[in-house]
């Protein structure tokens, strides 16, 4: 990973800190369900083929980052008008394609067309429902819509973070669990609050990136208080089952989310 965005960042001097998570939160994904067993870790060819997978999705997570919620790319703010926030957002958008690019070539060392298929889908659900939660907050703060509307596509929060969600599910199938396995009823709840945390957290930023907007006190309100609600939920789950792996590495993402 060092290799890669030392590489990237030479070609345009971008300073990626605000977009890459130090502690690979993919990586600890694709580690969520489980550990390899010994038979796996002692394949060298399946350990490299590792390598390149959580190397591939992390690069894939940076790029997502700048192609994520921004002031700069949304016609709410006059930085959108102003040729210097234009310039800012395209270089953006230029950066993230590189990411995507080199993403491929690991991704595809993995030798496994369903999972590179199931990234393919997971990231145009994930810019799909990024868009929609855009078009939400923009109808709310022009007054066109309810607050509580936002929210009402359950799924667009999942959605909205479906990459990391794919590497929990491939992680889930490297490990062969099965339905009584870790993943299944509380478990999978928890994987889906822990994605909705994660992108109130990210529309709280993009709220806040709007200086020159008065901030709608009620979506602001309500994602605060719904980010919240889920974090105690995920620390009650934690607490409840902290005799179980699970949940200790599920804390551990929690804990790398807020340091992000």
């Amino acid at each position: 990973m060092r290799r890669e965005i030392r590489y990237i960042c030479a070609l345009f001097p971008y300073d990626i800190g605000r977009s890459h998570n130090r502690d690979m939160l993919y990586m600890q994904g694709i580690l969520l369900a489980g550990e390899v067993g010994p038979d796996k870790t002692r394949d060298p060819v399946f350990h490299q083929r590792l390598i390149n997978l959580i190397t591939g999705l992390e690069l894939l997570s940076i790029g997502t980052s700048f192609h994520g919620f921004k002031a700069s790319g949304s016609d709410i703010s006059k930085v959108y008008r102003d040729p210097a926030g234009e310039k800012g957002y395209t270089l953006d958008l230029l950066f993230g394609d590189i990411f995507y690019s080199r993403a491929v070539i690991y991704l595809l060392r993995y030798r496994d067309h369903k999972v590179f298929d199931r990234i393919l889908e997971a990231l145009k659900k994930l810019h799909e429902s990024r868009l929609d939660l855009h078009l939400g907050i923009r109808d709310v703060i022009k007054g066109k819509s309810d607050p509580a509307a936002v929210f009402a596509g359950k799924h667009a929060l999942i959605d909205a973070n479906r990459l990391l969600y794919i590497a929990i599910e491939t992680g889930r199938d490297i490990y062969g669990q099965g339905a009584n396995a870790p993943f299944a009823g509380d478990y999978l709840e928890a994987v889906k609050k822990l994605l909705t945390y994660k992108t109130c957290g990210e529309l709280l930023t993009y709220l806040h990136s709007f200086s020159e907007i008065p901030l709608d006190l009620d979506l602001k309100d309500q994602l605060a208080s719904r980010r919240k609600k889920l974090l105690h939920e995920l620390e009650e789950f934690v607490s409840r089952s902290h005799n179980s792996p699970f949940a200790g590495r599920l804390d551990d993402m929690l804990g790398s989310l807020h340091k992000s």
